[in-house]
């Protein structure tokens, strides 16, 4: 294992497997019910894989396989809580850091999950998030040059066992090759930290194993968690002595551009003023229309109406006042109309409610005269 400069830049190989990983941070709203929690998902790029998958007819288990492992990877580490995803928010309910981790397949001779597993915790060892601050209302400034690691409480380590048929199931095969794996049955994949916590475990294949060998798989994959994680903080305390080669240590512009944009859109929305519905006023004031001329007779309300209009209307925009006493005057007419009807008016009903009452009766009337 060996870390980089880049942002969550981190080389694993085991045997001649090599991973390589990099991470991408954006700036995003959080879910409705996890106000002040991030995000972080993982993409698994199997480009240099594709030419010779291809010629053998192997390009739809490729991708399953790539779906299989990024999902596998995402629900160990969250039902272990292994990140904090509360270090990943901002402004909670407003904004929040959203992380990318791409894992890329240099090359695969086998033993492809725990490769990946690995080299994507790896990655979110070496993620840091730059300082953001607010500077008034209008500003949002993201420091690069002031950062912090994000938050790992723990190294979950996942350890494969392939069981071959034929073989004793006692004894299946750790760290298989790619030919070891061709030849396997099933797969059983088990996570453990240093804890002795079991994180996560999945099965792929169907062969019978007998209770007994898993536990006894259970414990030698507790014995070779320990030793990966020595292994890997060892790597990460030596990063800055021995560091990975340099690879695309600036930020994309692309995301660059993304987090400006999403900072703007965040601004915009905090420092935009509340809006006066002038709908619901005209509303509430026809309301209060119904219930002063409850029992008047409709040419005297035809006459007040105008001059409702006049009181409540704007004396700085022309445009606007137009628009609220044409509003006004439509309402009124609708009154004027119920009135006309003969619809009972209480003294909480609103217009909407009248016109149901009103199309109710009219409704039960026009049945009534065809019976």
């Amino acid at each position: 294992m060996r870390f980089g400069q880049a942002n969550g830049q981190a080389h694993l190989r085991l045997g001649r497997t090599q991973v390589l990983t990099q991470a991408s941070l954006k700036l995003v709203q959080p879910q409705g019910g996890k106000p002040n929690e991030g995000f972080y998902k993982f993409n698994i790029d199997f480009s240099s894989l594709l030419h010779g998958c291809e010629q053998a007819g192997m390009n739809v288990s490729l991708k399953e396989m790539k779906i299989d492992i990024s999902q596998f990877i995402g629900k160990v580490l969250k039902s272990s809580r292994a990140i904090d995803r509360e270090t990943l928010c901002i402004i909670q309910g407003r904004l929040v850091w959203s992380v990318q981790v791409d894992v890329f397949v240099l090359n695969e001779d086998g033993n492809l999950v725990d490769a990946c597993f690995m080299a994507a915790v790896a990655c979110l060892m070496n993620t840091r998030l730059p300082e953001v601050t607010m500077n008034g209302p209008s500003k949002l400034r993201i420091n690069e040059d002031k950062v912090r690691n994000l938050n790992v409480h723990h190294i979950p380590v996942c350890t494969s066992f392939f069981f071959v048929d034929g073989l004793s199931s006692a004894k299946p095969i750790v760290d298989a090759t790619a030919k070891e794996e061709k030849l396997a049955k099933s797969r059983l994949s088990i996570c453990m930290n240093i804890f002795e916590d079991l994180c996560g475990m999945a099965t792929h294949g169907s062969l019978e194993v007998d209770a007994r060998v898993l536990l006894d798989c259970t414990k030698h994959a507790l014995h070779l968690s320990k030793e990966a994680t020595r292994r890997i903080r060892e790597a990460f305390s030596q990063r800055h002595v021995s560091p990975l080669l340099d690879i695309q240590a600036a930020r994309p512009s692309q995301i660059a551009e993304d987090n400006k944009r999403s900072a703007l859109s965040f601004l915009q929305n905090l420092s935009m003023p509340e809006e006066v519905d002038a709908e619901m006023v005209a509303e509430d004031e026809v309301v209060e229309m119904l219930k002063q001329s409850k029992g008047a007779k409709p040419v005297s309300q035809q006459k007040e109406a105008p001059k409702l209009a006049r009181q409540s209307s704007p004396d700085g925009d022309d445009e606007e006042s137009r628009r609220r006493i044409e509003k006004l005057k439509a309402k009124h007419a609708k009154v004027t109309e119920i009135n006309r009807s003969g619809a009972s008016l209480d003294e909480e009903l609103s217009l909407k409610s009248a016109i149901k009452d009103s199309k109710r009766k009219k409704k039960r009337a026009s049945q009534q005269a065809d019976e």
